[in-house]
């Protein structure tokens, strides 16, 4: 059923019998270009969706993975861990060392000022 505003036929426009050569080739061209454009959108729209599959599908892959990296010691980091008790133990044993000598001097003072309860 034809429609009929101000007296064009949209019908006759859609099929292309009333319009002259410009105005054919012009809807030719529309319609290419709208074809092209929902081909592209529809295109990276699959691209899209391949990838969030593939995330989907090694999301356990890499869960599995990082509960491993998180229960196990690598040999670098057990390296790392002792070093730092290494580091540590040393800190303490100096702080102990300086603690100490303060003591004995001042032991040594007391002495020499003629207090021995020391």
């Amino acid at each position: 059923m034809p429609y009929i505003n101000q007296g064009i036929c949209y019908q006759s426009l859609a099929s292309g019998a009333a319009l002259g050569y410009h105005a054919r080739v012009f809807a030719v061209e529309y319609r290419v270009m709208r074809i092209l454009f929902l081909l592209v959108m529809a295109l990276s729209l699959s691209a899209c969706i391949a990838k969030t599959a593939v995330d989907i599908v090694t999301l356990p892959v890499r869960a599995v993975g990082a509960g491993v990296d998180a229960v196990t010691t690598s040999q670098s980091e057990a390296d790392e861990k002792r070093g730092r008790e290494m580091r540590k133990q040393e800190q303490r044993d100096a702080k102990e060392a300086r603690k100490r000598e303060k003591e004995e001097r001042k032991r040594a003072r007391d002495r020499d000022n003629g207090d021995w309860e020391a």
